[in-house]
This record gives C-alpha cells, structure tokens and sequence, in this order.
C-alpha cells in the first residue's frame, strides 16, 4: 500500500472511530506524540492534522501543532505550510495564523523552532526578516494582518514542496521555476502590482 493510500484510510478510521469525541482525540495526540516510532507519530498525528482542517477546528489544530510540528513536509511532497494555507484554502478559515498562533502557544523549544521555519519558507520572499525565531513570527503575523487583502494565494508555491533543498539552477527539470526557492505563499492581486498597496486605476 502506497503512503498516500495509508494517509487516506488513516484519517478514515480517525474519523470513525474518533469521531467529534475531542478527548479522545487528545488522549491519541497524546500517546502519538509519546510514541517511540517516528512513523507511528508521524502518521497519526498527519492525520490528525487533516481531520482538523477539514473540520476547519483551528483550536484543535493550533493545540496539536503547538505540541507537534513536522519537520518540513506534511505528506510528500507538501510542506506544512503549503497544506495548511493552499491545499486547505476552501475549508481552513486561516492556515497562517494557526501557525503563528502555534508558535506562541508552543513551549517546546524545537516545535517553535520547526513552526518559525515552515513560516520563513513561505514569506521570506515577501520581505520578512529577522534570524530570531520570535521576532519573525511576529513580524510575520503584522506582515499577513496588513498586507492579505492585496495578496492572494500563490499556487505555484505547491511546487516548491516537491523539492525544498534542490537548486531550481541546476534541476530545472524538476523545479520549472528559476525563482522557486525565491517563491511565497502569496503574490500580489492583479491591479496591485507596483502600487505601494493601493489598488491600480
């Protein structure tokens, strides 16, 4: 069985056996996350993640995320960030915050550090920076309150998770876009583009 496949019948019987029960989806967040096989937690948790998304649950999904991020991708070949603000643009109310969200509920110092790095692969290319952890996600989170009405999103980004490591120079072949690694979660609207923010005439 491919893992795609695992993934989907994973989050079936979640969901069935789960259900709403929010304590007991907890109490397997819970024994996941204490597990000692890294595939046991990855998948169980995945698919947690997925049923929260699709339930547009952004407490639960912040609580889980805050305990518990990937470290890149959530299922190959999509990184956390492009699944939780692209893939699940139509259902999740907003993947973005939920990860900031995340960050500042978050003690472990790894889990901050893994939410801070999905954040830095989508909007370092639209102008946030700092090297501090904290100080990103809050430039960031001021950066997405101000500027999301003049963006929307950017699904080229997708591609970018098939192949996060690889120089788009020297695999054009499997990155088509010179500027992947330079690509945001976001791109400015029609009409935006070269406005200082206010919409073109």
């Amino acid at each position: 069985m491919r893992s795609g496949q695992l993934a989907t019948l994973l989050v079936s019987v979640v969901k069935k056996h789960v259900g709403n029960d929010k304590k007991l989806a907890d109490r397997l967040a819970d024994e996941a996350i204490s597990a000692e096989g890294d595939t046991f937690r990855f998948t169980v948790l995945s698919a947690l993640i997925t049923i929260y998304c699709e339930r547009d649950d952004q407490d639960a999904l912040m609580r889980l995320l805050a305990r518990w991020c990937p470290d890149d991708r959530l299922y190959s070949p999509t990184t956390i960030e492009g699944y939780l603000v692209i893939v699940f643009s139509d259902k999740l109310r907003d993947g973005t915050l939920v990860l900031c969200d995340a960050f500042d509920r978050s003690t472990s110092k790894d889990t901050r550090h893994r939410l801070a790095t999905a954040l830095r692969r989508g909007f370092t290319a639209l102008g946030v920076e700092s090297r501090d952890d904290a100080a990103f996600v809050r430039e960031c989170r001021r950066w997405y309150l101000k500027n999301r009405g003049q963006y929307q999103l950017n699904y080229e980004y997708l591609l970018k998770g098939h192949y996060p490591d690889i120089d788009p120079a020297t695999s054009l072949v499997l990155t088509p876009h010179e500027s992947m690694k330079r690509t945001g979660l976001f791109v400015k609207k029609a009409g935006f583009e070269g406005t200082g923010g206010r919409k073109g005439q």
